[in-house]
């Protein structure tokens, strides 16, 4: 009988090398990549483990008796164990993980979470969770009423417009906004070739989508408020800034060009941390295999002064492609895209 999982291997081997080798030449043909530098002195480094690929993090201060963090975990390489996809949360003060035990979900739902948010709607607090079923085609945002030791599935959003989304922002009222990282599901040659064709989307409470821009470079992080929607991306190393008026969105702002591979986006005080992707080729790699480091860097942008500086900076030794960033109480929390673990870090 002939083994095909052999030629299949091979087969993903090589395409691999091949987008390696195309992430080289872009790198190098193309490498803006400025020295970073940051005056943040490190206190003290703490590895905290969990499921595979804890890819966005939040602080949730209202539904628990004491603030936790949630993370949102992934596997996302061929070899590591889809076992621990899942909610998690984190006790800020004594570190303790507890996985989220999901309830009523329906019996042929494949949990692959990417972004997530949470919001108080009419009384109730609800997680809202990027989920991604490649197998079947099918990309949805799963809505989970949260309970101290549990989510509780209310509903399976689906639309034509959630076409390969990263990360999400939560209204108060239901409504949301997406980001959808490239026009098709899984086509990497947009990042490479750093083609526009990304989008970010709001969606209202009655369902209706509106496209806010359709001309975006591999849009990741978002964040918004009543007058304001922002949104980084990896592809051109930007923050765009939205201006909201009488339910229109207009005046497309370009606040920074300074940005390596900006990802998910939080809110501390009067500004935003934003971690980076600063070297696409060992990102990729990384991806591949594990012992390959990429590295990491988290931005705080200021909004009043309008202004970057930098928080964090790491070779991939310590913690390889950062994805989310949040500041409390003298420590950033940061997680990651592939590997099993978020790192506290206290700096000064």
């Amino acid at each position: 009988m002939l083994n095909t999982s052999k030629y299949t291997n091979f087969y993903i081997y090589m395409k691999n090398l091949l987008y390696a080798f195309i992430f080289c030449c872009i790198t190098i043909v193309f490498s803006s990549c400025t020295n970073n530098s940051t005056n943040t002195q490190l206190l003290s480094l703490n590895k905290i483990e969990l499921g595979f690929g804890p890819e966005d993090i939040l602080i949730d201060s209202l539904s628990s008796n004491s603030k936790r963090l949630l993370i949102s975990c992934a596997s996302r390489r061929e070899k590591d164990n889809p076992q621990t996809n899942g909610i998690y949360a984190m006790n800020l003060s004594t570190n303790a993980i507890t996985k989220l035990e999901r309830v009523n979900e329906p019996a042929n739902l494949l949990f692959r979470p990417h972004g997530f948010d949470m919001a108080k709607i009419g009384g109730a607090i609800y997680l809202f969770v990027i989920n991604h079923e490649d197998n079947k085609g099918r990309q949805s945002i799963l809505k989970y009423k949260v309970q101290e030791n549990q989510l509780l599935f209310d509903s399976l959003i689906m639309h034509s417009k959630i076409i390969s989304p990263n990360d999400i922002f939560v209204n108060n009222d239901g409504s949301f906004y997406i980001s959808n990282d490239a026009s098709k599901r899984g086509n990497r040659m947009e990042l490479l070739l750093g083609q526009k064709k990304g989008s970010l989307v709001y969606f209202s409470i009655n369902g209706a989508a509106i496209e806010l821009d359709t001309a975006l470079a591999y849009p990741n992080g978002v964040f918004a408020t009543q007058s304001h929607v922002w949104v980084s991306t990896v592809g051109e190393n930007s923050l765009y800034r939205y201006e909201i008026a009488s339910d229109s969105f207009t005046n497309k702002t370009l606040l920074t060009n300074e940005l390596q591979g900006g990802d998910n986006i939080s809110l501390y005080q009067n500004s935003f941390i934003i971690p980076g992707h600063p070297n696409f080729l060992q990102f990729f790699l990384h991806k591949i295999n594990s012992d390959y480091h990429s590295p990491s860097i988290v931005y705080q942008y200021h909004l009043d002064k309008q202004s970057l500086d930098t928080l964090f900076i790491d070779d991939g030794s310590r913690i390889s492609a950062a994805s989310t960033a949040i500041f409390h109480q003298g420590h950033l929390y940061i997680s990651q895209v592939f590997d099993p673990f978020i790192l506290k870090v206290k700096i000064e």
